[in-house]
């Protein structure tokens, strides 16, 4: 059995005596995406900037254990948060593929190019003069994706991934064709997707987890949801 990267056991998290995370238990392993869903205000989001060690304003409650690579997660071990969007992205494509100031040719690193090769993301590497803001939502959001996978001499590509609500904003088909190159990156590169959409879930497969809001009780009866394998994956996707 493969080794979790991340491990949570019994994880909670709040603010000022609200809890937004209880007593989670997650494992992420390579191979296959995790992809947790809840509802907005069940603590996607928090989660990832915990597991990315961004520090929060005000008083924070945390209990429960996360060990990175089976080692308590520290300043040098953790997730690396990919933002939802590259719309805050005033340069270049070829600005975007940099990572680190390093500059990208296609010439100096077969290692990157591989990459690219390997997810279907060769188009990126043509035009990269192109401003981010002139992309299309897909590929701006592919570009910034790209920053971090593809492996650059001054660092390399990042252990783990965590995305949250990588699909936001984006048609159906963008959402498939996104949802493929996650589902293809997972298969080297443990990544952790947040999301409240059902059809995000469902195209990226893997281990899912369910959060619910534990500041208000659910709308719904939870225990009546089907179970994952019990998805109709013939039915078009909905959103």
């Amino acid at each position: 059995m493969t080794q979790p990267l991340l491990t949570l056991r019994r994880f909670t998290l709040g603010f000022h005596h609200t809890t937004l995370l209880s007593l989670l238990d997650l494992d992420v392993v390579a191979g296959t995406p995790t992809v947790v869903v809840g509802p907005r205000g069940a603590g996607k989001t928090t989660l990832l900037r915990a597991l990315a060690g961004i520090p929060f304003h005000g008083s924070v409650e945390r209990s429960g254990s996360v060990a990175f690579a089976g080692r308590p997660i520290d300043a040098h071990h953790h997730l690396v948060l990919v933002a939802p969007t590259a719309v805050d992205w005033l340069g270049t494509l070829g600005d975007a593929l940099a990572r680190e100031g390093a500059e990208f040719r296609e010439e100096a690193s077969a290692a990157r190019l591989a990459v690219l090769r390997a997810l279907g993301l060769m188009r990126l590497t043509r035009g990269l003069e192109r401003p981010l803001l002139t992309l299309s939502a897909l590929d701006a959001r592919l570009a910034l994706l790209a920053r971090f996978v593809v492996p650059v001499p001054a660092g390399g590509a990042a252990h783990l991934l965590g995305l949250d609500e990588p699909t936001l904003r984006l048609t159906d088909a963008e959402t498939e064709e996104f949802c493929g190159v996650l589902r293809a990156l997972a298969a080297t590169t443990p990544l952790v997707v947040t999301t409240a959409c059902e059809t995000t879930a469902r195209l990226l497969g893997g281990t899912l987890v369910r959060l619910r809001d534990e500041k208000e009780p659910p709308d719904f009866p939870t225990d009546d949801l089907p179970a994952w394998s019990d998805v109709d994956e013939t039915a078009p996707p909905t959103r």
